[in-house]
């Protein structure tokens, strides 16, 4: 699925391209449009090997960690597993990071760094997160997690399971900042900040939507939260793309994760 996204890509962007061209009155091809400089978007056909590059270390480090030579990620400490699923999103964010600075616009522009307007934005946050509640109880109706323990064999995520026989204070507050602080941060520069902005230069906001969604879903690898997560990363480059600033779904992500965090924490103790 994954592939085909990629492929499909090139496919419509020729369409894309062609109409960039009529609105800026280009009637050469530019290379530069290619490798992001010059006029046009922020990024060209060669951001799809930054794309791939991510869907490559996110696939390896699941694969690595679910190996019967390697035995899986939680057969390690809880605070250990924490400590290595932060530090490797800090170091995609800090990849992403330096490509945006390279970008045409900079990273101030592209990522809208500037100070939140409350109140014309404030109207996204009740959006995204009572449309994604709804849309999980309306899963929970349908019998979808009944379906996943039963077929799949799935269900919430491993690590929030083991925390619910944990007691030590340090765990938790590490899996509270990693869930409200580290992940808010990292994911909404990851996936909106820089796979929305390459799948919306390349193919048009809608399209950016809905893959980024899909590899914001399919990071997380797990099928129970599956739908939920893509419908809400949905949202949240919704958000992004009509507010202009990376701080409205990071704010929506922040109380979103927060509230999953005590309603998960809760149930399980």
């Amino acid at each position: 699925l994954a592939s085909s996204f990629l492929v499909a890509i090139p496919l419509v962007q020729g369409r894309s391209y062609l109409d960039w061209r009529k609105r800026t009155r280009l009637e050469l091809p530019s290379i530069t449009y290619l490798f992001s400089t010059g006029s046009g978007p922020s990024f060209g056909l060669f951001d799809l090997l930054g794309v791939f590059a991510l869907l490559f270390i996110f696939s390896q480090k699941y694969f690595l960690g679910w190996t019967e030579q390697g035995g899986t990620d939680f057969d390690s400490p809880i605070d250990r597993v924490l400590l290595i699923n932060m530090a490797f999103q800090l170091f995609l964010m800090l990849i992403v990071l330096i490509r945006l600075s390279r970008t045409r616009r900079g990273t101030k522009l592209e990522l809208g760094l500037k100070p939140l307007k409350f109140r014309r934005n404030l109207g996204f946050v009740p959006i995204v997160l009572l449309g994604t509640w709804a849309f999980a109880g309306l899963l929970q109706v349908c019998g979808w997690q009944e379906w996943v323990e039963e077929f799949a064999g799935g269900g919430v995520q491993e690590v929030v399971s083991r925390l619910a026989n944990v007691s030590d204070r340090v765990t938790l507050i590490l899996f509270i900042l990693s869930a409200t602080v580290v992940a808010p941060f990292a994911e909404e520069l990851i996936f909106r900040g820089y796979l929305f902005g390459v799948f919306r230069d390349l193919a048009g906001p809608i399209f950016g939507m809905v893959a980024s969604g899909f590899f914001f879903a399919m990071a997380h690898g797990n099928l129970f939260s599956l739908p939920v997560l893509f419908f809400l990363g949905v949202l949240l480059a919704l958000s992004y793309h009509r507010s202009k600033t990376i701080w409205v779904p990071i704010v929506c992500h922040i109380l979103f994760n927060a509230f999953t965090v005590w309603i998960q924490l809760s149930f399980a103790r």
